[in-house]
């Protein structure tokens, strides 16, 4: 189990542990999974579920099948010191570690969203169903970077020598070119501008049906 004493090191092991866990879940979830893309007229199927494992560490698996081609996304989140924090885990083609704060969450819900969302885990589930990391970028050539996603920009920094990734904040790509930044390569600007925000705040697709199809495993 995850706990506030932990660090990144012995998180991503307790995480990697759990995986067995997560993925024998995912196993028993697909063969209905299938059934029901199947049984829909475009062959897609959407459903997330939240689950606890005998570990005791908490997830959020988001399960998309396509005809006879599922992929599935997994977030473990917990609490350190009564603050929200969830963990995306990626396991190919290496273990990788997407660490997204509160603040994030709540400055995507309130730059993107504007709903009227409270829970952060259903601000989560929100932002599961729309968003990968699709590429990035590291403008200081340090270890700050932009994520670009469906939604928007990613303002965060890679742990030295790690796989690990903290998102930080979040700004629409409106916000992004608002300074008539004309191309991604000089989005240093824009970080100046916002990172103040990120340093001290440490602590869809039509098939889609937003926070529905939700399944708390027994």
């Amino acid at each position: 189990m995850i706990t506030n004493t932990m660090n990144i090191e012995e998180i991503s092991e307790e995480l990697f542990k759990d995986l067995r866990n997560v993925e024998g879940f995912v196993d028993k979830a697909l063969p209905k999974m299938r059934r029901a893309a199947l049984r829909n007229r475009s062959k897609r199927y959407y459903q997330a579920f939240e689950f606890r494992t005998k570990q005791y560490n908490n997830w959020l698996v988001g399960i998309d099948y396509l005809k006879r081609d599922p992929s599935w996304v997994m977030f473990c989140y917990y609490l350190d010191r009564n603050r929200f924090n969830a963990v995306m885990v990626s396991i190919a083609p290496i273990l990788l570690i997407t660490h997204y704060f509160g603040h994030f969450l709540e400055r995507y819900n309130e730059r993107f969203l504007s709903s009227k969302l409270k829970l952060k885990l259903d601000i989560l589930k929100e932002y599961m169903l729309r968003n990968t990391i699709i590429s990035f970028d590291f403008p200081y050539n340090d270890n700050r970077f932009l994520g670009y996603t469906t939604d928007g920009v990613i303002l965060g920094y890679q742990e030295s020598n790690s796989n690990w990734f903290n998102c930080k904040t979040f700004i629409t790509r409106e916000m992004l070119f608002e300074s008539q930044n004309e191309s991604i390569g000089r989005a240093a600007l824009v970080f100046e501008r916002f990172w103040d925000e990120v340093h001290n705040k440490t602590v869809i697709p039509e098939y889609y049906s937003p926070c529905t199809n939700v399944v708390k495993a027994s």
